[in-house]
């Protein structure tokens, strides 16, 4: 059986009162499919109509108590499986459904993880709604837990900031700062925020603290390199560069030289990572940024028009990366039925050798020639992968 059909038999014994039986199923389910949010939805939903059926039972000793350990079980299963899964999967229709059901019971109304997930979902939703959430899970008069939340005081200080809320996403991040000091992420947001105020003098000292404690991370460089050039072109039209200015602006494109090497050594260790692509497009805009405006001030050096040209046209590669990967994921929804039919086979194996996809590639081919034992594309594709494991 399938595992839908699985789990549409254990729906049918929890409504037989097969509670037991129902758990075992959805159990193996998720063994075999640890990412199948329908099986962990039922075993929640399971608990609740055990719940309801042994609080309406006058027969059983202590059936309230024993009603509110399943709903607290229900509650468990929604709250760290269900709830994160749904909102892991990008599902925030599902993963909304789940922590509203979660805040309508009187005993979890002010349940800290469902108060998070509530606003994360509403948060990736782009609703106004999300900072109201988040403002109330802080809240040390509402959830202890949320306002000692390092974590979730930089989400709410960055929707702050995408907001234009300054003055709020800068007293919200520093907040975040005091709860947790050492955190590079806190402290290059501050940073950002920082930059956009009357702050603004602090914002160099608090990123660069953020590239100290995580050398390796070029998109903090990045953002420090960006940071540093702003500050440095910051005289007016016509002004000659001041020295101090001079520094920031050679110290930028160091900082997003160095940035730019270290998100090439990450997509080579990861080259289908699409986050470490993305990384990779910012480090290169960012230069592509401080190299025009360096053959601005010196328009004689071949140096930096050259890093200029290639800094373009790796820029250029890396975006036309990221559209395969896009075409990649539209293929990867086609139906299932499409693994049936030659030419999406073959699109799909070709797309995947482009991306250096290399075992997917010959798995793909594999797959074809079951279809088509002579299929000339699966036969050329593989004799490439064979000579680029040579």
């Amino acid at each position: 059986m399938s595992s839908g059909e699985l789990i549409e038999l254990a729906r049918q014994l929890a409504q037989s009162r097969r509670w037991q039986d129902a758990e075992k199923i959805l159990t193996e389910v998720i063994r075999q499919e640890p990412g199948n949010l329908a099986a962990y939805q039922l075993v929640a939903q399971v608990y609740e109509i055990q719940a309801s059926a042994v609080r309406a039972d006058t027969s059983i000793p202590d059936a309230a108590d024993k009603s509110n350990k399943l709903i607290d079980q229900a509650v468990k299963t929604y709250t760290e499986y269900a709830g994160p899964l749904a909102l892991q999967m990008g599902d925030t229709a599902t993963a909304e459904e789940i922590y509203r059901t979660v805040l309508r019971n009187e005993r979890h109304r002010y349940n800290p993880q469902a108060m998070l997930g509530i606003a994360r979902t509403l948060r990736a939703k782009g609703s106004m709604e999300a900072i109201d959430r988040y403002k109330a899970y802080v809240n040390p008069r509402i959830c202890e837990t949320g306002a000692k939340d390092a974590q979730a005081h930089l989400e709410l200080g960055t929707l702050f900031y995408e907001r234009r809320y300054l003055n709020q996403a800068v007293s919200t991040l520093e907040k975040a700062r005091s709860l947790d000091p050492e955190n590079a992420e806190i402290l290059l947001q501050l940073a950002t925020a920082y930059q956009d105020t009357p702050f603004r003098p602090k914002a160099l000292a608090v990123a660069e603290e953020a590239v100290r404690k995580d050398p390796g991370n070029p998109a903090y460089r990045s953002v420090y390199a960006q940071m540093l050039f702003a500050q440095s072109v910051s005289q007016k039209a016509g002004e000659v560069m001041s020295e101090e200015n001079r520094r920031m602006f050679e110290a930028a494109r160091t900082q997003v030289d160095g940035a730019v090497q270290l998100a090439r050594a990450g997509v080579q260790d990861g080259p289908a990572d699409m986050g470490r692509l993305r990384v990779l497009l910012g480090c290169f805009q960012a230069q592509q940024r401080i190299l025009t405006a360096a053959a601005g001030v010196n328009p004689g050096d071949v140096g930096v028009v050259v890093q200029l040209a290639r800094c373009r046209q790796e820029l250029a590669a890396v975006q036309h990366t990221l559209q395969l990967h896009g075409v990649l994921n539209d293929l990867r929804r086609a139906p299932s039925a499409a693994r049936a039919d030659r030419t999406y086979l073959e699109t799909l194996a070709d797309l995947q050798l482009r991306l250096q996809m290399m075992r997917e590639a010959s798995e793909t081919c594999e797959e074809l020639l079951k279809l088509d034992p002579n299929n000339a594309v699966a036969k050329q594709i593989l004799a490439r992968v064979a000579g680029a494991g040579a």
